[in-house]
């Protein structure tokens, strides 16, 4: 069985969202939770990209080469239960915990996240080309 952390990513190259399904309980489950898992149980399924932020942080310095500080950076609630960690498209100041997410996919690798609606506020755009449900 491929390591969850390549299979995710594997997915988010290819612009889906997928999580780990455990069979026998009938429930999503998150990356970490796979090495305690039996991998027969275990199935990847498509996730809907819809979330609630749970918690939100803005960066102000670089912890990675593809994203200019500041950032923002949230834990989102899935729909489907398991909690990720990601970035949050928009202005700050128009974000808050709460708020409803959905995913978008950028740069071919990239998992991010934009508020629904008009949640981020005046100076939010999004390449729609990039951003897929």
């Amino acid at each position: 069985m491929a390591t969850p952390g390549k299979q995710f990513l594997e997915a988010i190259r290819q612009g889906r969202l997928m999580l780990p399904f455990d069979n026998a309980a009938g429930s999503f489950m998150a990356l970490h939770e796979m090495d305690r898992a039996d991998e027969n149980r275990i199935q990847w399924k498509a996730a809907s990209g819809q979330g609630i932020m749970v918690a939100l942080a803005i960066y102000h310095r670089r912890y990675t080469a593809e994203v200019d500080p500041p950032y923002n950076v949230a834990m989102v609630r899935l729909k489907e239960g398991p909690v990720i960690l990601s970035t949050v498209l928009g202005d700050a100041e128009y974000l808050s915990v709460g708020m409803s997410v959905t995913a978008v996919f950028q740069d071919g690798n990239r998992l991010a996240f934009e508020p629904e609606g008009d949640g981020a506020g005046p100076a939010h755009t999004t390449d729609e080309e990039d951003a897929r449900p």
